[in-house]
């Protein structure tokens, strides 16, 4: 017989939400983010976390604050952002004292710097990719484009600016039912699931993304699987990829590439099985890959056409069998 108090947490289990869910399916979610920013900008190359306050109001118009800490992420956007990508802790315990799971880390992709045209475009180029993905892999992040009011907790001052905002690491990884490989640097692309692998190299293909290793865990984590023990790759940070065309991004002359739209694949050839599941995904999802692109706000109608052409070029090649001969192992015939 099931006593109360295990009743009461099987109650709790089930009453349990995640707030990121939450946040993802609330429509126009704008952020009042309050902080020191200079101060903050002056520690950005430093592991230095401020206190701060986040404000939003949920979907039943309720004001909701939370206290939280605010510290600066990235690598490469660390070095050339005037507004560097930002990470945002919440008290753990206030997320389970008020219903919620305890994932409490989130990153907010930034718009960099309101220097130069396009910056906003930008930042909706590399959301739209994070969209895409999800069409082909459901090993993705999820992700939400906010409108984020910063506001600088010395002088109040404040401006607006949208930025992406991504789910937890661990709730990722705790939704696609695996773990966060900590100690999976050096890891073969052969030891990734084949499908996973190919799926993930050519979307990066695709999108002419060149800023990813498996061996060095970069823009990539990589996730042991319950019950089997597979490893599967999530891709993330899409703004050296030909498709975003960020103003600081530039070619990788490692590979001889000579422009930001010339592309290279990087991943390890697969069998026929795994070559005929993933071209025929890629096909299938096709319609849906350049609709995603057409409905994506703060693009120009412009941009928009050459995005298509873009992705187009990418399925011409995979349509008529060019890719046959880079993606298929010696074995694939």
């Amino acid at each position: 017989m099931i006593n109360s108090q295990a009743l009461f947490a099987v109650h709790m289990v089930a009453d349990t939400q995640s707030l990121f869910r939450e946040w993802l399916k609330q429509e126009g979610l704008k952020f009042d983010l309050e902080f020191d920013i200079n101060l903050l900008i002056a520690h950005k190359n430093t592991d230095t976390s401020l206190t701060a306050t986040l404000k939003y109001k949920n979907a039943k118009k309720q004001l909701v604050t939370w206290k939280a800490e605010v510290k600066t992420g990235g690598r490469y956007r660390l070095k050339v952002c005037d507004f560097p990508p930002l990470r945002i802790k919440l008290p753990k315990e206030e997320l389970l004292a008020r219903g919620y799971t305890g994932h409490n880390k989130f990153k907010i992709v930034t718009h960099c710097s309101d220097s130069g045209s396009g910056t906003q475009s930008v930042l909706a180029k590399e959301y739209v990719l994070y969209q895409i993905y999800q069409l082909l892999s459901e090993y993705g992040l999820h992700s939400k484009m906010v409108k984020i009011t910063y506001r600088d907790a010395v002088s109040g001052k404040k401006f607006t600016r949208m930025g992406i905002l991504l789910e937890d690491d661990d709730e990722m990884a705790e939704r696609i039912k695996g773990a966060i490989c900590n100690e999976c640097y050096g890891t073969s692309p052969a030891q990734i699931e084949p499908k996973n692998q190919l799926t993930q190299a050519l979307f990066q293909y695709m999108i002419g993304n060149t800023d990813w290793s498996v061996e060095m865990s970069r823009n990539l984590e990589i996730i042991t699987l319950q019950g089997n023990g597979a490893k599967v790759l999530v891709p993330y940070d899409f703004d050296f990829a030909g498709f975003v065309n960020a103003p600081y991004a530039v070619p990788d002359a490692n590979y001889g590439l000579k422009n930001m739209r010339e592309r290279k694949f990087l991943g390890q050839p697969a069998d026929k099985n795994t070559v005929e599941q993933v071209v025929a995904l890629y096909i299938e999802k096709k319609k849906a890959v350049l609709r995603q692109i057409e409905r994506c706000p703060n693009i120009s109608s412009v941009e928009k056409t050459d995005l298509l052409q873009y992705v187009e070029s990418f399925y011409a090649q995979l349509e008529s069998g060019g890719l046959m001969g880079v993606i298929a192992g010696p074995n694939a015939n």
